[in-house]
Formats: structure tokens, C-alpha cells, sequence
């Protein structure tokens, strides 16, 4: 959904709800989670963080937290690995990756930044990033 001076737009019919904000903003996260599980996509999760940062300061009485984020995107990565409407763009080692950070996120009480972690130090560095 974008909001600006000139109206509101529903970019995503697909995926609009109206209640808590969570699902909304972990269909977003997962999305750019998914990607950047892909070493040269890792400049994604700047994306996420800053998303998430920028969102928090603008609306903290929204009541989200990094715990209830990071495990909606972890059950929404589980969803597009294994459900109905997978990604094609994984390879099969990288579902695996996917699979574990998800179990690992809904296990243990993580944050999404965590999880974001996590994703980083996937396979190493990425180009142009330091270990």
C-alpha cells in the first residue's frame, strides 16, 4: 500500500489486509529475504532493514515486533519453499538454507534483524562485502 498527498494506492490486491500490520510487512520482508538468500542479492537485506527501521520510527504504537516479524517471515519462507506458490529461483541447496534459518527463527526467540544476520553470513561474504 502506498500513501501519499495525492491518495491511496493498493499496489498488491493479491495480498491486502485489513488488521494487523505484521502480515503486510513480512510479505514484504520475506520477499526480500527470499532474494537476497542469493549471494549477489545480499544488498536486499539493506533494503529490508532499512524498510523495517524507517517503518518503526514512523509508527511504533503499530505494536510490531522484531520476535513477531522475524517469525512471520519465517513461516512465509517456509510457505515459498514447500507451499502451493513457490519461488523458482532458489536452487535445492538454497531451499535447504531457507528451511533451516526458518526453523531456526521459529525455534528459538529471535529477532528479525537475527534472521537477517543469518541470511549474511550465508555462504560467506558476497562480493564486495567484508567477512
Amino acid at each position: 500500500m502506498l500513501v501519499g498527498d495525492d491518495g491511496l494506492w493498493i499496489v498488491d490486491h493479491e495480498v491486502a489486509v485489513a488488521g494487523r500490520p505484521v502480515f503486510d510487512l513480512a510479505f514484504l520482508a520475506a520477499h526480500l529475504t527470499l532474494k537476497a538468500v542469493e549471494r549477489e542479492r545480499r544488498f536486499l537485506l539493506d533494503a529490508a532493514m532499512t524498510f523495517w527501521t524507517t517503518y518503526r520510527e514512523a509508527w511504533p504504537e503499530s505494536g510490531v515486533t522484531g520476535e513477531e516479524l522475524g517469525d512471520h517471515v519465517a513461516a512465509l519462507m517456509l510457505a515459498r519453499v514447500d507451499g502451493v506458490s513457490k519461488v523458482h529461483y532458489l536452487s535445492e541447496r538454497q531451499e535447504g538454507l531457507v528451511r533451516e534459518l526458518a526453523r531456526d527463527q521459529v525455534a528459538g526467540d529471535g529477532t528479525i534483524e537475527e534472521l537477517w544476520q543469518r541470511v549474511r553470513v550465508l555462504n560467506g561474504p558476497a562480493a564486495g562485502e567484508h567477512a
